[in-house]
């Protein structure tokens, strides 16, 4: 057991060096796709939500209030990934850079 823990202490070093360089190559794309990702998962998970609920009679209703819906469901996804309140963008940066990280080693 000894010796796998003097393993670990010096691959880990090397591994977290690794990906800390890889990350800041890449970092910034992937942060951006992810967040893009997770302002998608939003509004899909919105969508049925907006979808449910009448249209205001204040503002007259009709298809036009309605194809603008689309694009409130889009932006509510958007804040949402911003705030990271669904917490999906941290989740997907790792997971891409994983597989960059096990492409280039192939």
């Amino acid at each position: 057991m000894d010796n796998l823990n003097a393993i670990a202490s010096v691959v880990r070093p090397q591994a977290a060096e690794a990906y800390m360089a890889l990350s800041k190559k890449s970092g910034a794309s992937v942060d951006a796709t992810a967040k893009d990702f997770e302002a998608m998962v939003a509004s899909q998970l919105f969508s049925p939500m907006l979808n449910t609920m009448e249209v205001d009679p204040v503002f007259g209703g009709g298809e036009g209030e309605e194809s603008f819906r689309v694009f409130l469901v889009q932006e509510y996804g958007r804040i949402a990934a911003e705030t990271g309140s669904l917490n999906i963008a941290p989740h997907m940066k790792d997971m891409m850079l994983r597989m960059q990280h096990e492409g280039e080693q192939s």
